[in-house]
């Protein structure tokens, strides 16, 4: 579709595999210490006013923003 200023579906699927691809590498070099997180695969689909079991959340998962401090020493 010329003219239209969007992406196309194609270019959105190569974006994001190519990001994917790249934060699955980091995370093969550095492990536990990469800045992004591994995929934690499916998520359950909840209906409208339902909310998530409770012990779907881990106990404390350090966030990527706190790990990007970290890195940069800007933990306090």
């Amino acid at each position: 579709m010329p003219g239209t200023g969007g992406i196309t579906d194609e270019v959105a699927i190569e974006s994001h595999d190519l990001i994917h691809d790249a934060e699955l590498e980091e995370q093969k070099l550095h492990g536990s210490h990469a800045l992004t997180n591994e995929d934690p695969g499916p998520a359950e689909r909840t209906g409208l006013g339902q909310a998530p079991p409770s012990s779907s959340k881990p106990a404390h998962k350090e966030s990527t923003m706190d790990k990007v401090k970290e890195a940069l020493h800007m933990k306090k």
